[in-house]
């Protein structure tokens, strides 16, 4: 659930590259016993689409964010995945991005009773990690995208304030846009994972932090709403720290009470309501790389 909360993502088409692959055969690294598959064959993991995900740890620093550009696809099998490298230059009002891509790894041994793989799953991307404000500062509008194989990919616009990021993207096929808010270092979040499928209990949840000295974030953020579909979270602030002191790290999430709202059911005499107990969790928004 947290993930839906401080971790946005949208699809981002990089406009197409045009370029003839090479013939080639794979490099053999007679050590590891390994075969190396060069990444300008492109068959793999396609090289003009990526998806951009955006994620902080506001309980560290509410300036500081990650911006993760990953692959479109994975590999699965006896494989394992390099990293990829990036150098970041800013350039006027844009912040340009040199990104040269991670090589997949096969294990290729022979499969014998005492020799197994492991399979894994593997995803390319890149992390780029930036500073609200001196994104503001510097009056940066753009980040560019460049491949040291492929040249340049793209351009996505950025607007920024001490509340919230947007970003947007477009190419000749499609176009995408987000925001991501700043949450203050003392927010946290209260949910009812447990609640039934479009059963609406965020009333509930927001008189319960109220009633615990915790203030809905909207008073700290300026326009900002709840995602029309929240029906079991609710942001707060923690003036005292009363909640977000009892939570250790990013991704822990520890009941702090319940709720009880009400069901419908049916007997012989037909609909009532009957009340019955959720658990209300406590997470501080955000998500661990």
């Amino acid at each position: 659930m947290h993930k839906s909360l401080s971790s946005f993502i949208f699809l981002f088409a990089i406009f197409t590259i045009s370029y003839s692959p090479k013939i080639s055969y794979a490099n053999f690294n007679d050590e590891a016993l390994k075969i190396t598959i060069p990444d300008y064959l492109g068959s793999l993991l396609p090289r003009n689409l990526y998806f951009i995900e955006i994620f902080n740890e506001p309980n560290v620093s509410e300036t500081h964010f990650t911006l993760r550009f990953s692959s479109y696809g994975e590999v699965s099998g006896c494989s394992s995945m390099g990293n990829s490298h990036v150098k970041k230059k800013r350039v006027n009002n844009t912040i340009r991005l040199k990104v040269t891509d991670s090589q997949i790894e096969l294990d290729d041994r022979p499969r014998y009773g005492n020799h197994d793989c492991k399979i894994n799953r593997n995803k390319s991307f890149f992390d780029v990690e930036l500073d609200r404000d001196e994104l503001i500062k510097k009056k940066i509008k753009y980040i560019e995208l460049n491949n040291t194989k492929y040249g340049y990919f793209g351009k996505i616009k950025v607007k920024i304030n001490k509340y919230k990021i947007k970003i947007s993207g477009k190419s000749s096929k499609s176009k995408g846009e987000t925001i991501f808010w700043f949450f203050p270092k003392n927010s946290v979040v209260l949910h009812a994972p447990s609640a039934k499928l479009r059963h609406n209990v965020q009333e509930l949840i927001r008189k319960f932090g109220v009633a615990r000295g915790l203030e809905p974030i909207e008073g700290s953020l300026e326009n900002f709403k709840l995602s029309y579909s929240a029906n079991n979270y609710v942001l707060f602030t923690d003036p005292a720290n009363y909640i977000t002191r009892q939570l250790e790290s990013v991704g822990e999430n520890k009941v702090i009470g319940k709720i009880t709202p009400t069901r419908t059911i049916y007997d012989a005499n037909g609909a009532k309501e009957q009340p019955y107990n959720l658990d209300v969790y406590a997470t501080l928004p955000g998500q661990n790389k």
